[in-house]
């Protein structure tokens, strides 16, 4: 047997063994199908919904004040009321207590956040 009728008889045999086993995986039993499973998820938090404690909505700027008793925020309430725009300002405003008679610490209508 010369060199080239050893080639073409190896390359004949390889192309024979690719085709047997392709052929041999069509006779193979399906395998079982996975369904995916439905993952339960918690709904996405509403974006600029985080509230307090006291249920103020403090993504649109509202904090609680005890001196009116409801969710203010503090640029409205510092304009309204006459104090400085400041968080301390804010704190120490809403912290006072009703003297009485004090027309400020009356709440002004509507219930903020």
């Amino acid at each position: 047997m010369n060199h080239k009728t050893m080639m073409s008889h190896g390359v004949g045999t390889a192309a024979c063994l690719l085709i047997a086993m392709v052929l041999a995986g069509c006779n193979a039993p399906p395998q079982a199908t996975v369904e995916p499973v439905p993952v339960e998820q918690a709904p996405p938090a509403a974006i600029g919904g985080s509230r307090d404690a006291h249920n103020c909505l403090t993504s649109a700027g509202y904090s609680w004040c005890e001196r009116t008793a409801k969710c203010e925020r503090s640029w409205e309430l510092a304009s309204e009321r006459g104090f400085e725009n400041s968080a301390e300002e804010y704190q120490a405003w809403c912290e006072t207590k009703d003297v009485e008679g004090d027309t400020d610490a009356l709440p002004s209508s509507g219930q903020g956040g």
